[in-house]
């Protein structure tokens, strides 16, 4: 289980609690995989965090979607680093972009091959 912020959030990845807004109403059901109407809702419902499926502790912690192939992920990186490479990666938020930009990425990375 780990605990996402919805900046963070991509497309598959899968709820383990339900997502309630303020009124009580349920966004997302426990089980269900986010979709973009999903995270759309979250940002419009002013959701901040989602307990999602798996253990980031034990997985690259830049990364936030498991079970990627290396292939995609060395290819995601070496994007990141060619978009930033004019960047201080010491500096906090360069980081912090650097990571959502990887992530993302690799979340069209794997839509394109998808479509292959």
């Amino acid at each position: 289980m780990s605990i996402v912020k919805v900046a963070q959030l991509v497309e598959g990845m899968q709820v383990i609690h339900p997502v309630i807004n303020h009124r009580g109403q349920v966004i997302i059901e426990a089980g269900q995989c986010i979709t973009a109407k999903h995270l759309r809702i979250f940002r419009m419902w002013g959701v901040t965090e989602v307990n999602i499926q798996g253990d980031k502790g034990k997985a690259d912690p830049d990364i936030v979607i498991n079970n990627i192939p290396q292939e995609i992920i060395d290819n995601a990186r070496t994007h990141v680093k060619n978009r930033f490479c004019h960047t201080d990666f010491k500096h906090p938020a360069i980081r912090a972009l650097a990571k959502i930009n990887l992530n993302a990425t690799i979340q069209y990375l794997m839509k394109e091959t998808a479509h292959e």
